[in-house]
């Protein structure tokens, strides 16, 4: 079962459900969508953009947010899970994947054809 609130801050934030223009806000701050073999590369970047899109707040105050979770005894380890976690849940995001994978099926399946 989804998990329907993050902490961020000692503040409770309803779990997002990642929408087109919350997606675009995760890329716009640095956050490897479309590779996320690369989040651990881009860890903060992807953070800010969930801090950012939890909270309704621009990038700079999402950062404010981080560095005060920090500051106030919180683990940026409690709050990756939860990110990939509302990624992976998001409709938006399934259904992105899936339509990909609908279009990558039939491209493998005519090399193997060959």
């Amino acid at each position: 079962m989804a998990k329907k609130r993050v902490i961020i801050n000692n503040k409770a934030y309803k779990m997002p459900e990642f929408n087109f223009g919350d997606i675009r806000k995760l890329e716009k701050a640095g956050c490897p969508i479309l590779n996320l073999a690369k989040l651990k590369e881009n860890v903060f970047s992807a953070l800010t953009g969930f801090v950012a899109v939890t909270a309704g707040v621009e990038e700079d105050e999402a950062d404010r947010l981080l560095d005060q979770h920090i500051m106030g005894g919180g683990d940026i380890d409690t709050l990756l899970p939860d990110f990939l976690e509302a990624l992976q849940s998001s409709p938006f995001f399934k259904k992105m994947l899936e339509n990909s994978q609908k279009r990558t099926a039939p491209a493998q399946a005519e090399k193997t054809d060959e």
